[in-house]
């Protein structure tokens, strides 16, 4: 970065803030944005970025319509600069303030070099007074190339860092590692490269007096708990910067009540320790173990006289944090959390960016997203590093939600260069986003980065690089430790020593953490730390071949977003033929053999779908068949770990960032693959899990987050009518918390089915109504159809009551809808006993009058009818 006599500092993002009297906001809008050859001059408002402005003009079509990300590829390529112009007062510092500055820029102040920015990732304050004119000025931001400033950076670096290439995106080779911008801004397999630049949190234009120019950057919070939780010693951290002549003094209140202070000199950048003793504090658990309670918290600064300089706003909760990592039998180190002292299970799945511009996102979408993830019982989510340190909006309502947050660093899938200047921006991030961040009850564990010490090993097999080029694994391990060990993990100890740090994931841990020694090795292994599983190869709904690991943070198959997606981002002319829109699909998937893979999995289990009569239905019944594959592969695993006794699972991914093949849970417009409704009921708190081993034995697991007596209902079915086949077993157990218990076992399936005149193809067992067993594959079961009626009963602009109803036949997986509206589900893709009546509740996402519901249900993609879809 450089400096022209003039002062820089980095500034933590404002919470909540109200500034300091003696601080006045200036205006400056009027903002002209521009090319480099000025064919496009427009007039913008901040923030925004060059994608986000000229789509707001009219100058580009909707960024995710068709094939708009490769035709507006020329936007990433050229060169754009923000100019503005301002009044500047005299006799007062003038301070610009970028809160984010995304993509690297040079910034002039009347036309006079001031810095360059190089780190997407921080922000930046400047301080302007001896630059500036009398009368008008003007501020410009010049904006490099994203790729091209890479490609520089990475020429003229003495040897190859390589990263993960996305072949089927355009913006490759993207030289990623050298540039502190989001990895997925560049492409990824789920996701596309725009590539864009920009202001996207705005600038402020600010004025201070000279005798006394603090300003009450952030806060963050330590704390420690005793061990009956009935003391908590808590620390709030305050950063001040700036110069005063008086005294000044900062008070904490907490519910409204006064409970620490200090007074202080201002001198540059000054750390405030205000420490305070709660009695019997009201705890903050996790989703599903008490209430997330939260603390208001205030804080005022003014001078020894009095005076107001400003206050600050936010809420905490009290909490204990430990990773729990001791010696297990027969080999390894358990990998769990406690919260408060009690073991908890995660249950969660992976956050990425739920946009690719970050101007896009509301607050309404991240609590719609985050609530929905508490809604299918989930208590983690693992913020991804590959994409960007999310907002205070984020952790917000994390935080009121009881949702735990795995919280990387944002590096992911690449080796890193360790020069000077690349180490000194990246320490300066790290202060910064820790010092921002640690206020937030809800983050309990730091990653250094994503995947990049396990991605050595398909390095080392070469791939990813190119033939020009050889990776040297020695030289990456030195790499790896200078950025991770050396560099990231001192930092975050120093500053919040309050929750584990772990420099990677996958990992295996560590031998030693003082001093912090890896124990490297195999990043897959069963025994140590926490494992990333991914095979698409094998038959997803064999239990067996998952590992009987200690932590699963990532595991995943893909699945399409539903028609309604893919008709919001095509044309008519997409539609005119099968051939037209699944070559448009097939561009959106970022997968390599991403649509094969799902297909072999489709061809093991379910017949070849028929032939429709137009092709928005072969559509509609092909990518519900994905979503229903999908969530049978999640469903496997899941209750396979269960089982084994893991310790959490995290599966891979909860959200999208567009319209396109991915692993997510929940489409880009909001609404719920069927994933999302069946791993609610794998991740209940109370579940009845039934497997097969050997193709013999038939056996019954339960599982329970608390110690109690089951009453378990066992019954064998007829598939096609649904009717019992056997007497009902009723059954009562004992289950211990977190402890699988076999609670009925068949030593030989055929027998036990021959018994009671079934065959594998003709019956079904299920346990309490909910929890399911086919002794088939579904491809080889009767596909009768049943008569299947959905239908609003009660409703209010909140919450729709449905009640479904199959006569005469079982169905299978009736999926609901409500056509063009987004909302939350009680129920859905459930298995429908005939002649029984099921109560549903949908919680639309904006309130809205009810209207019919559509289902789909799986007989009757097979039933001849050519009528997929079914509105009562």
């Amino acid at each position: 970065m450089t400096n022209l006599g003039f002062s820089l500092m980095l500034f933590l993002w404002n919470v909540n803030v109200v500034y300091c009297a003696f601080l006045k906001q200036l205006t400056l809008s009027n903002w002209t944005l521009y090319n480099g050859n000025g064919s496009f001059t427009l007039q913008v408002t901040l923030p925004g970025t060059t994608h986000t402005h000229l789509m707001d003009a009219g100058l580009i079509s909707n960024l995710h319509y068709r094939y708009s990300e490769r035709e507006l590829s020329w936007i990433a390529l050229d060169t754009w600069s923000y100019k503005a112009f301002f009044e500047a007062p005299k006799q007062r510092n003038i301070v610009l303030r970028c809160e984010t500055i995304d993509g690297p820029a040079t910034i002039y102040l009347n036309d006079k070099k001031i810095a360059n920015t190089v780190n997407s990732f921080l922000s930046y304050e400047f301080i302007l007074t001896n630059l500036l004119h009398d009368g008008t000025n003007m501020i410009r931001f010049e904006f490099e190339p994203p790729l091209a400033y890479a490609a520089k950076e990475a020429s003229a670096y003495p040897y190859y860092v390589p990263a993960t290439i996305n072949p089927n995106t355009w913006a490759e080779p993207t030289n990623r590692p050298f540039i502190r911008k989001s990895g997925s801004d560049f492409g990824w397999d789920w996701g596309p490269a725009f590539v864009t630049v920009g202001l996207p949190l705005g600038v402020q234009l600010l004025s201070l007096e000279p005798l006394c120019d603090v300003q009450f950057d952030d806060y963050s919070i330590d704390q420690d708990l005793s061990s009956d939780c009935k003391l908590a010693w808590i620390t709030f951290h305050a950063y001040i910067h700036g110069h005063c002549q008086e005294t000044l003094r900062l008070d904490a209140t907490v519910n409204g009540n006064p409970v620490t202070s200090s007074q202080f000199k201002a001198n540059n950048s000054t750390h405030i320790k205000l420490k305070y003793t709660m009695k019997e504090p009201t705890l903050w658990w996790p989703h599903g173990h008490g209430s997330p309670h939260l603390y208001d918290l205030m804080f005022t600064l003014s001078t020894s006289s009095g005076q107001i300089l400003g206050k600050k706003h936010g809420k905490f909760g009290v909490r204990s944090i430990k990773l729990i990592q001791k010696p297990m039998s027969p080999e390894g180190k358990s990998f769990g959390f406690e919260v408060n002292g009690v073991p908890i299970f995660i249950r969660g799945s992976n956050w990425i960016p739920s946009n690719s511009f970050p101007t896009r996102v509301t607050k309404n979408h991240l609590s719609y997203l985050l609530s929905s993830s508490t809604a299918a019982n989930m208590n983690m989510i693992r913020v991804w590093g590959g994409g960007r340190y999310e907002s205070p909006d984020f952790y917000e309502l994390c935080d009121e939600l009881g949702l735990l947050v795995w919280q990387e660093f944002m590096f992911a899938c690449a080796s890193y260069p360790r020069h000077e200047s690349f180490l000194s921006t990246v320490s300066a991030e790290v202060v910064y986003q820790v010092r921002r961040l640690a206020k937030y009850t809800s983050i309990v564990i730091w990653g250094g980065n994503n995947e990049n010490e396990s991605i050595m090993d398909q390095f080392a097999t070469g791939s990813f690089i190119p033939p020009e080029f050889e990776f040297n694994r020695d030289r990456a391990v030195v790499d790896y430790v200078k950025v991770f060990i050396d560099t990231i993990q001192p930092l975050v100890s120093a500053i919040d020593n309050s929750r584990p740090f772990v420099d990677t994931s996958p990992s295996n841990g560590l031998l030693s953490t003082t001093p912090y020694v890896k124990r490297w090795e195999n990043t897959s292994s069963i025994y140590y730390g926490d494992v990333h599983y991914y095979n698409v190869k094998e038959d997803c709904m064999n239990w067996s071949q998952y590992p009987p690991a200690r932590f699963i943070s990532e595991f995943g198959f893909q699945s399409l977003p539903s028609v309604i997606s893919w008709l919001q981002v095509s044309s008519p002319s997409d539609w005119n033929s099968y051939n037209n829109i699944t070559a448009f699909m097939e561009y959106r998937q970022r997968s390599p053999n991403g649509t094969q893979h799902i297909q072999h999995q489709l061809d093991l289990h379910f017949q070849p779908l028929p032939l429709y009569s137009t092709v928005f239905k072969q559509v509609h019944a092909f990518t519900w068949l994905t979503q229903i594959q999908q969530g049978l592969c999640y469903n496997t695993a899941i209750e396979t770990w269960r089982r084994q006794g893991v310790q959490g699972v995290l599966y891979w991914q909860l959200n999208d960032i567009w319209e396109g093949p991915s692993w997510s849970s929940i489409e880009f417009n909001g609404k719920w693959k069927a994933l999302h409704s069946m791993v609610k009921r794998t991740f209940a708190p109370t579940l009845a899990i039934i497997h097969e081993e050997n193709n013999t034995k038939l056996i019954v697991t339960m599982l329970s987050d608390y110690d109690e007596t089951i009453n378990l209902r066992i019954e064998l079915r007829h598939i096609a009518l649904g009717a019992l086949v056997a007497d009902t077993t009723l059954i009562s157990i004992v289950v211990g918390k977190h402890v699988p218990q076999i609670a009925w076992c068949k030593l030989d399936i055929d027998k036990y089915l021959n018994a009671h005149r079934c065959t594998r193809t003709s019956c079904f067992l299920v346990v309490d109504h909910s929890s399911y067993h086919f002794f088939a594959p579904f491809k080889a079961l009767p596909m009768i159809p049943s008569k299947v009626t959905a239908s609003v009963i009660q409703s209010n602009l909140i919450v729709w009551t449905i009640q479904v109803f199959a006569q005469d036949n079982f169905a299978m997986f009736v999926t609901l809808d409500a056509p063009g509206v987004v909302g939350q589900w009680s129920d859905n893709v459930f298995h429908l006993l005939p002649n029984m009546n099921h109560t549903v509740y949908f919680f639309p996402k904006v309130p809205q009058a009810s209207q019919q519901i559509s289902f789909t249900y799986l007989q009757e993609l097979y039933s001849g009818q050519n009528e997929v879809v079914s509105i009562n």
